[in-house]
């Protein structure tokens, strides 16, 4: 009898807070501050760009147009995550690049209210930054982010370990497992692209590139190790003519790039999310105060009816563990008070 009590106990008290936990949720963002954008009449937030495309603003937040520095690596668009604003945005510099006046740019962000914001004027991508975003993207442009993923095509890959790409470094310092190859021979062989993404997996550059040749083994080719004369005017590598040194990698290596080169998701596309307002205001206020009552008032009464009554019943012995949950009921009520006055 005593081991069923106790079990009874345990299991009304997990029951209360399970029914505590959506109010209590409530009141925590309650008081968690919005972002300081500025919002129209329909909750959504509202972008101003300056006459110049320099800056995008909303509220007191500020965001500064980011050119990567001049030298470094083809550094290239790849956004797996965007935010999408609904509200459009135009300015002088828009219609001056698209020659329209009626042209508009779309506002993404690759995360909801992060450090960078993206701008997209009909095919082309626009980056902007806070002091923040600025940061992680000049560590990102100068080599210092070290997130690298293995590529076969356009937002197809998977997060390659510091450790397997520090072991290809390795053996790339080697001199013994050096080969020369015509680069119209690359073009045909099965490839995987070693790349890195910034923090928000939205822009890229590729460090190199391993090459499966007709022997079964993998080499590797460090794109930054090569002259300007590798590459076309876009950055990409070039198969056109000519030969290039390749690192031959070990069977541990080929087989650990396998593993890998197994998780590369196929057919994956940006994964986009939309701006849609903020409910509330689309609810009347007298719906949201009824709903309100019913869920804050109304819904702990039972409970603290059943607390008050059932330790005093003669048939159950006069089990008194029922008082918790009156006592939990009448928390849920003062929460449910102190969070009214706060809305009001």
């Amino acid at each position: 009898m005593m081991k069923m009590n106790l079990k009874k106990r345990c299991f009304l008290l997990a029951f209360c807070l399970i029914l505590l936990l959506p109010l209590l949720s409530v009141g925590a963002s309650a008081g968690e501050d919005k972002p300081d954008f500025e919002y129209d009449n329909n909750g959504r937030v509202v972008w101003e760009l300056s006459e110049d495309g320099g800056r995008l603003e909303s509220g007191t937040l500020s965001y500064t147009i980011y050119d990567f520095p001049a030298g470094s690596l083809a550094i290239y668009w790849e956004a797996h995550y965007l935010f999408e604003y609904q509200n459009r945005v135009s300015s002088p510099w828009i219609e001056e690049i698209t020659g329209s006046s009626y042209a508009e740019g779309i506002v993404y962000s690759a995360k909801s209210g992060g450090g960078i914001m993206l701008l997209q004027v009909e095919d082309e991508w626009y980056l902007f930054t806070d002091a923040h975003g600025k940061a992680e993207m000049d560590a990102f442009a100068s080599g210092k982010t070290k997130n690298y993923y293995l590529r076969t095509e356009p937002f197809c890959s998977t997060a390659l370990s510091s450790e397997i790409f520090d072991a290809m470094e390795a053996e790339r310092a080697k001199t013994d497992n050096k080969r020369i190859e015509d680069v119209v021979n690359l073009k045909k062989a099965h490839r995987f692209d070693v790349i890195v993404y910034d923090e928000n997996q939205t822009y890229a550059y590729t460090v190199g590139a391993v090459y499966r040749l007709e022997d079964g083994k993998d080499y590797y080719v460090h794109f930054p190790s090569l002259e300007n004369r590798y590459f076309d005017a876009d950055g990409n590598f070039s198969y056109r003519s000519g030969s290039v040194e390749m690192t031959e990698l070990g069977a541990d290596l080929t087989g650990a790039l396998d593993r890998v080169a197994e998780m590369i998701p196929s057919g994956v596309y940006p994964y986009y999310e939309y701006e849609y307002g903020d409910w509330q205001i689309t609810i009347p206020e007298a719906g949201f105060w009824a709903l309100y009552s019913l869920f804050g008032f109304a819904a702990p009464l039972p409970l603290l009816i059943m607390g008050l009554v059932l330790p005093r019943s003669k048939k159950r012995g006069y089990p008194k563990y029922w008082y918790v949950l009156s006592f939990l009921a009448l928390i849920w009520i003062i929460l449910a008070v102190a969070l009214m006055i706060l809305l009001i």
